[in-house]
């Protein structure tokens, strides 16, 4: 209902966060899945410069890595750290997301 009312998917809280980035990270693969057929944008950054992609990947969950790699989410997209989600996945050894 919410989302048929046009809110702004891609808004950025005050704590850097945003909701698909939210989705992403905790694993709601259809949360994610809804959110990228509404619209939300898969490349738009944190604050620290995150995406989704990035969070999914240090986060080990592959199925999302694969939902958003399928809809041309950028896996070069740096951090402000100048990390990538291919160190994060290596970082926290995901080896099946790497």
């Amino acid at each position: 209902l919410l989302l048929e009312k046009g809110v702004d998917m891609n808004t950025i809280t005050s704590n850097g966060s945003m909701l698909l980035y939210r989705a992403s990270e905790n694993k709601h693969l259809e949360v994610v899945q809804l959110l990228l057929e509404k619209g939300a944008d898969m490349n738009t950054t944190t604050r620290y410069g995150q995406t989704p992609l990035y969070w999914a990947s240090g986060s080990g969950y592959l199925e999302v890595v694969q939902l958003l790699l399928e809809k041309g989410a950028n896996v070069n997209t740096a951090t402000r750290y100048r990390q990538m989600p291919l160190y994060w996945a290596s970082e926290n050894r995901y080896l099946e997301v790497m």
